[in-house]
């Protein structure tokens, strides 16, 4: 393969679902905690979810080309039909979007919604260009993937055990930031989100 501006850019989008997958695994061997496999338990279900879907309502895009077969899985089958890196960018963006947005973590996490964003509508450009998949199957994986995220997240969040949660978030845990440069403020949540409490000690 030439090494190009292109080049390095599929090899991004071919390695990307599998470094943020590792990404999440790795890092719950390493760090000894249940949320990447959490995680990794709510992203197989949804594969199997979309690629149910995919069945019913998909469209079969019979496209050859070698950058399009190196993207899908099989030939000729449903899952070769279903855009597996639109579900995991979909599902791993809204999973982790719904206890940012519950527990206003927007500030903390604006290179996470800056990123996902950008690398899901460079998926849909990408498969578009090339007519890998058709915008039906893309849209599929884009809503049914996302959907089952924020869900999925929803019952992590119900279960109020901080340990399977991505953020340590929905406890009563104290969360610490920076207000000036010698002082620290601290603010205590309840289990619903609300604020308990917030304190400012010097640095």
């Amino acid at each position: 393969m030439e090494v190009n501006l292109p080049s390095i850019f599929y090899l991004f989008y071919r390695l990307a679902p599998f470094i943020l997958v590792s990404y999440f695994v790795l890092g719950s061997i390493i760090n000894g905690e249940p949320k990447g496999f959490i995680y990794l338990v709510g992203l197989v279900f949804t594969c199997v979810m979309t690629v149910g879907m995919m069945s019913v309502i998909g469209e079969s895009v019979n496209n050859t080309t070698p950058v399009c077969e190196n993207l899908k899985m099989g030939s000729g089958t449903i899952i070769s039909d279903t855009p597996m890196s639109m579900v995991i960018f979909s599902f791993t963006f809204f999973y982790l979007l719904f206890p940012i947005a519950k527990y206003h973590l927007e500030l903390t996490n604006i290179p996470m919604l800056i990123f996902f964003p950008l690398i899901i509508l460079g998926d849909i450009y990408w498969n578009m260009y090339f007519n890998c998949f058709s915008m039906v199957n893309v849209l599929i994986a884009l809503i049914m993937a996302g959907g089952v995220g924020v869900f999925y997240s929803f019952l992590i969040d119900k279960t109020r055990l901080p340990s399977l949660q991505y953020y340590n978030v929905g406890s009563n845990r104290e969360r610490c930031a920076m207000a000036t440069k010698n002082k620290y403020k601290c603010t205590t949540y309840k289990a619903d989100g609300t604020v308990l409490n917030q304190t400012t000690t010097s640095g």
